[in-house]
């Protein structure tokens, strides 16, 4: 296992890092301290290229405040709370309602996702390379009660599972629903949607949406375009369901499934049928919300891959473990090395901490339903009083969520 960390965004953020995690030969991960973020999953090609199947922007800068929260983990609370009313501890919490002035999302407008987390410490042994985040949220930030405190601990093995454990506690009773916002293309190819991507879903009811994406109820999801308990694509649905309302009125996928009580193997498992790319996941949150992006704008500069150039450079760097690798470009200026192998080509704007020149970076621009986001988490919206599980957290108790991806690319 390799691991490499390197200084991130620092004009904008004191102390904010990018780490990779990588399997020699395998996957790379790339994590930003900023959302405490997955910015990159990088994949070999066999030309000895790499492709990037997380979308994320070609430009680092482009990640605080992200409207699509790519990559980032969400926290306190994952999705919609309707009317930003949360009750806790026998009270009403008003929470800042930042989704059109009615709807509290992702936690609000200064949450967990647009904040640089504090890199704690990273490992590297056989058996894994790791990192560890930790933020605190102050009493009363968009609501919400108690001094919380937060961490996210990634761990990516050498089968290229990556690991996701998120926790936090509060010296207040108060919600914590904590989960992350990758969205994944397992072709690397942003430039057309995904919607030949297969999915297969551990649950046979899903929850349904009223226009503003507040559930409206569960339903069986047999004879709907929400039935992936078996493998079919997203384009195999929508063709079988074309007048369904509930993709109509939602811009595709953006539903809670919620899981079978017999969780066997995967929860989940997309692949990209003709190409054996394959990604499984598993969690132990109830539900995972499936997005498929719908409302991605068209026209962002997306990271799509790294020239075989570009691959050689991470190789080097990662053998090296070299916190400040001087074959990249630190601080806007090219060092020799990097001219020479770049022909003498600027530095791409702050991208993946400056290790890469522009010449040896691959973009695409984006459209919609370009990727797809799986968010494991609690019930949507389930402090609204629809009747699904709602629980708070007691002070001093510590709640956690994991989430695993298994690469297969």
């Amino acid at each position: 296992m390799q691991l490499l960390k390197k200084p991130f965004l620092q004009e904008r953020f004191p102390d904010a890092w990018c780490v990779y995690l990588a399997v020699p030969g395998g996957v790379t991960v790339v994590l930003s301290s900023v959302g405490a973020a997955v910015r990159a999953v990088l994949c070999p090609r066999p030309d000895g290229s790499l492709k990037n199947i997380v979308l994320s922007f070609a430009d680092d800068g482009a990640l605080a405040g992200n409207g699509l929260y790519a990559g980032a983990v969400l926290a306190p609370a994952a999705g919609r709370i309707s009317g930003g009313r949360l009750p806790v501890a026998g009270r009403t919490c008003a929470l800042t309602r930042n989704e059109n002035g009615v709807h509290t999302l992702h936690g609000g407008s200064e949450n967990a996702s647009f904040r640089n987390w504090t890199l704690e410490e990273t490992a590297c042994t056989p058996e894994g390379a790791g990192a560890r985040f930790s933020l605190t949220l102050p009493d009363g930030l968009d609501g919400f009660p108690g001094n919380r405190q937060l961490y996210a601990d990634y761990r990516l093995s050498p089968e290229g599972e990556l690991t996701l454990v998120l926790t936090g506690t509060s010296d207040k009773e108060t919600y914590f629903n904590l989960s992350s916002h990758c969205y994944f293309n397992l072709s690397g190819c942003f430039g057309r949607d995904a919607c030949d991507h297969a999915l297969q879903i551990n649950a046979g009811r899903f929850v349904t949406n009223r226009p503003d994406f507040i559930p409206s109820g569960t339903a069986p999801a047999a004879g709907t375009p929400f039935d992936f308990t078996s493998s079919r694509t997203l384009r195999s649905q929508l063709e079988a369901f074309p007048g369904d309302g509930q993709i109509a009125a939602n811009c595709g996928w953006n539903h809670g499934f919620v899981f079978n009580e017999k969780r066997v193997g995967a929860d989940a498992l997309c692949t990209l049928p003709g190409t054996g790319a394959a990604l499984a996941m598993d969690s132990d949150a109830p539900c995972m919300v499936l997005y498929s992006g719908g409302y991605i704008p068209e026209g962002l500069s997306l990271l799509s891959g790294v020239t075989a150039n570009g691959a050689a450079r991470l190789a080097r760097a990662l053998r090296r473990g070299d916190e400040e690798e001087r074959e990249s470009v630190p601080d806007g200026a090219p060092s020799e090395p990097a001219a020479e192998e770049s022909g003498g080509a600027a530095l791409h704007s702050g991208l993946c901490a400056g290790l890469f020149p522009a010449s040896e970076i691959e973009t695409q621009r984006s459209v919609p339903a370009c990727a797809l986001a799986f968010e494991f988490q609690d019930y949507p919206d389930a402090p609204g009083g629809h009747g699904f599980p709602y629980r708070t957290a007691r002070a001093g108790e510590t709640v956690s969520r994991r989430i695993r991806w298994h690469f297969m690319p």
